[in-house]
């Protein structure tokens, strides 16, 4: 698991107040995981201050990211 991806779970994890199970794929959706609007924004919270970057205000909905993978590859990309 990369450096970004074992950062993303503690984030998550740290809202969830429970491990991310590693069987998670970058394919597994964000619905799936009973993740609604209001704890994705903890999330966002959290991977902001974890990276250092900001999210744009476009992409502050949950719906913005079907699933981990796409929310792994916007932040790899926010981070380059």
């Amino acid at each position: 698991m990369n450096d970004i991806k074992v950062r993303l779970f503690k984030s998550i994890s740290t809202i969830w107040e429970k491990e991310i199970s590693p069987e998670i794929s970058d394919d597994t959706k964000l619905k799936d995981l009973n993740i609604d609007s209001l704890s994705f924004i903890q999330i966002v919270v959290e991977v902001e201050k974890e990276f250092g970057i900001h999210f744009d205000n476009t992409m502050l909905e949950v719906d913005s990211f079907p699933d981990i993978g796409h929310l792994l590859r916007y932040i790899e990309d926010m981070i380059d």
